[in-house]
């Protein structure tokens, strides 16, 4: 179907735009997360201090805000980019604008959907973390390593 106006050509050049600008804000975040350390949360040494855990909830707390600031980057990005939408529309007819709302509209919800499963998978990370320095605070007397793992002394500790 052609469009008038060189809407296609419009809408790509918009979401390239958008695509630009959501790309520069996730590496961003990535780059942020990688100075974080995050890594070195796992190493079953270092859990068995409470300075390190205090370190690691800070660490977490930071992870909490980067991800707050990308997605109020990222919402913005979005509502910018469907206002671009709704005016390059505004220009076609009233068949084409319903048809293309409707397409628009189905592409935007599977975007959306799938940035909702990033937060809730990160969210759900960063919850799983906490849990694993609650667990080992509430039994760290019975808690030991032996340089490779952390052995517990109860095995009903972890269930």
């Amino acid at each position: 179907m052609w469009l008038s106006n060189g809407y296609e050509r419009r809408l790509a050049a918009l979401a390239r735009v958008f695509a630009k600008a959501v790309a520069k804000a996730m590496g961003e975040l990535n780059r942020a997360q990688q100075q974080l350390g995050l890594a070195e949360i796992f190493q079953p040494g270092l859990l068995l201090t409470a300075e390190f855990r205090c370190e690691v909830r800070g660490k977490l707390e930071r992870l909490d805000a980067l991800l707050a600031e990308y997605r109020t980057l990222h919402d913005r990005y979005l509502l910018e980019f469907n206002a671009g939408v709704v005016k390059l529309l505004a220009e076609e007819s009233a068949d084409e604008q319903a048809q293309q709302t409707a397409l628009a509209q189905s592409k935007i919800e599977t975007h959306l959907q799938e940035q909702a499963q990033f937060y809730r998978l990160r969210r759900g990370w960063m919850d799983a973390v906490e849990q694993l320095l609650s667990i080992v605070e509430a039994h760290e007397q019975t808690i030991s390593f032996d340089g490779e793992q952390l052995l517990f002394e109860a095995d009903d500790v972890l269930e």
